[in-house]
């Protein structure tokens, strides 16, 4: 037995994890009755956070606090870590501190103070900051200033013709 004509052309689901296992055990059921199986094309869920193109900046605005990115964003938290596992491949915690620790690294190449610096992106107090920077980048903020101004110095001593 085959299928009504409409079955010849894909037939379009917006879809997501949960769906699409339900749709390979729900082709595998025509298989295994001998039946010809439609052919799916699974479009990825639409959601109103894919208009939102500058998620640095609504990081910063929020404070690198998902809870504040989510009522920003006008989801729920939920909402939003489902988009960021979808979008960036981790949570939004993880995310904005990576984030939060790119415009620390910044702010300190431009010559800002640690302790500024650490208060400005919001952490408790200096320490806390030195220990989370050095996780991420292997130094202390006083030493990664220091390698990278010794780069720049050494370039520019750079004979040129």
């Amino acid at each position: 037995m085959k299928f009504p004509g409409y079955f010849r052309f894909p037939i379009l689901i917006r879809t997501n994890q949960p769906a699409k296992a339900f749709l390979s055990i729900w082709t595998n059921r025509f298989k295994v009755m001998g039946r010809q199986t439609p052919k799916f094309k699974l479009l990825p869920l639409n959601s109103h956070l894919d208009q939102f193109h500058d998620w640095v900046s609504l990081a910063r605005s929020a404070g690198y606090r998902p809870g504040e990115l989510a009522r920003l964003c006008s989801v729920s938290l939920r909402q939003l870590e489902r988009h960021f596992e979808q979008r960036f491949g981790s949570r939004p915690q993880v995310w904005l501190s990576d984030q939060r620790l790119e415009r620390a690294r910044e702010l300190l190449l431009q010559g800002h103070y640690v302790k500024t610096v650490a208060l400005e992106m919001g952490f408790k107090d200096a320490a806390h900051f030195c220990r989370r920077f050095k996780l991420r980048y292997g130094l202390s903020p006083l030493s990664f200033v220091a390698r990278q101004t010794r780069r720049m110095s050494r370039s520019d001593n750079k004979c040129r013709v």
